[in-house]
């Protein structure tokens, strides 16, 4: 998981989304501006599992971006709910998974 944290200021209450995404499900966590985890929510990659997400949102604060693994294939369909929703969405870089 991507932790974006840009250094320039700003509200403290700021939250990023990073999305951990897999065929079936993904995993979502929330982290704010100090780097401080808020939660973590599993949900499965369809449209009910990305109405959850939206849901899980409202529990945290000011939702700054979506780090979004995957934006071209696993992540494709968060991506185009959370964009169609109106949130910013940055695309993460998978790990090199050869090094597992």
């Amino acid at each position: 998981m991507t932790t974006i944290v840009d250094g320039r200021g700003g509200d403290v209450n700021q939250v990023v989304i990073g999305v951990d995404t897999h065929q079936e499900k993904h995993v979502d966590v929330g982290i704010d501006r100090l780097d401080a985890r808020l939660g973590e929510l599993h949900a499965a990659a369809t449209t009910h599992g990305y109405e959850k997400l939206e849901r899980w949102l409202w529990e945290l604060r000011e939702i700054h971006a979506f780090g979004i693994e995957g934006t071209a294939s696993d992540g494709a369909g968060v991506t185009r709910h959370m964009t169609g929703r109106g949130y910013s969405v940055i695309k993460m870089n998978r790990h090199d998974r050869s090094t597992r």
